[in-house]
């Protein structure tokens, strides 16, 4: 899988816009943002032969929305990630994230 990859399972999310890095204004709930956090390029002869990056992807709503949530789910399992996720509610701005943590 690659980034443009999980760009096109992200456009199927109905509802929740979303951007690599972060959005330049104030976004309203729901939307996800995703980012590389770190990359682990393979050489072979001083040429990179296979890359591997780090991603965490970030479903933020104002409550859990299971529905975003299973979509994303289901899309990141068919397409073979293995991924982590965890979850932490903001009372004070009223929010809800699920964080999603794979390899690509």
């Amino acid at each position: 899988m690659t980034l443009n990859d999980l760009k096109i399972i992200l456009d199927g999310v109905k509802g929740v816009a979303h951007c690599y890095g972060y959005f330049p204004d104030k976004q309203e709930v729901p939307y996800i943002c995703y980012y590389a956090t770190n990359s682990n390029p393979i050489y072979c002869d001083g040429i990179i032969v296979y890359n591997e990056e780090s991603i965490t992807m970030k479903l933020v709503t104002q409550y859990r929305d299971l529905a975003a949530e299973c979509y994303i789910d289901r899309r990141l399992t068919e397409s073979g990630i293995q991924y982590k996720k965890n979850y932490e509610t903001d009372a004070d701005q009223k929010i809800h994230t699920v964080e999603y943590l794979f390899t690509v």
